[in-house]
């Protein structure tokens, strides 16, 4: 079941409030993971509610970091309940 929307909070949302038997997995970019909890204080989810189980690419953010100049790359990755057997 596809639950896409508001960056990828309701998907992740549902995905955390899932029995954690491995069947419901999120795809997204571990960046959307790890910046909404603190832009959306509404969010009942961090980053200890999920666990990696797969990459499958990174994605690249168009600015560059100010500090390095190098071009940002986050790892887009298949995510479980961090209670799951599924690794």
């Amino acid at each position: 079941m596809n639950r896409d929307g508001a960056a990828g909070a309701i998907g992740l949302a549902f995905v955390a409030g899932a029995r954690a038997d491995g069947y419901a997995l999120a795809f997204t970019p571990a960046v959307s993971l790890t910046s909404q909890p603190h832009r959306v204080k509404t969010i009942k989810y961090g980053v200890e509610s999920f666990s990696p189980c797969a990459t499958s690419s990174t994605t690249s953010s168009r600015s560059r970091c100010w500090r390095t100049r190098r071009i940002r790359r986050s790892p887009t990755c298949w995510w479980v309940h961090a209670r799951s057997r599924v690794r």
